[in-house]
This record gives structure tokens, sequence and C-alpha cells, in this order.
């Protein structure tokens, strides 16, 4: 499969863009960013650091929590996650990493489906 047709693959899935503030917490060091969109199981996190996520992806592990303020209710979301696809040097994707949600919570779900319903 080719890279361009991969990225169509992953697209399929509902998407809403917003820019929520968040934390995730990797290896034990915490990485500021902004949420630019999610689906049901996901989300495209854009981290403040480029090189931090350069970083990250080289690392073996690819297990975090994200931490993202809920800006329906303001309850707070602390996420399980896995880094699936990321920037591969400094200057690729702006510092942009998906994110699988393992077993997403409640919150999450209605997150989600209330935006469907906006």
């Amino acid at each position: 499969m080719l890279k361009n047709e991969l990225k169509t693959d992953r697209r399929q899935a509902e998407r809403f863009s917003t820019r929520l503030r968040s934390v995730a917490l990797i290896n034990e060091k915490i990485c500021t960013g902004i949420v630019d969109n999610f689906s049901k199981g996901g989300l495209a996190y854009r981290t403040d650091d480029h090189a931090l996520a350069v970083k990250i992806l080289e690392s073996r592990d690819k297990a975090l929590r994200m931490i993202v303020t809920n800006p329906i209710g303001g309850d707070t979301l602390n996420l399980t996650c896995e880094i699936i696809w990321g920037p591969e040097t400094v200057n690729d994707n702006k510092g942009c990493m998906g994110i699988k949600v393992i077993d997403p919570p409640l919150s999450f779900r209605e997150l989600f489906n209330n935006h469907i319903k906006m």
C-alpha cells in the first residue's frame, strides 16, 4: 500500500476540528500542545515542541497519557493512548502526531457524539 493510500484509509473516520489545549505525558515528560481534530477512536495532536515529538517517535515506547479539558462541561479527560504516526524529522508535520485512544472512556465518546449532534 502506498503512503498516500494509507492516509486516505485513515481519513475515512468522521473527524471534528477543534483547538483544545492539552498535555501529553510521554515517557514521564510533559509535552504541551493542541488537539487539532478528533474522531471516535483517536485524535491529531500538535505538540509545541517539535524536536521532542521526533525524539518520542524514535523511542520504542509509544504509550502515553493525554489530559484534555472537555469544552462541554469543563471536566478533565484522562486518556490512555498510543502514538500511531508522527513526524520523522523536526520539519515534518510541524510536530503533529496521530494518537489512538485505548478503551475511550464514556466522557470521550460523549464528546464525540455531542459534536455529531451540533
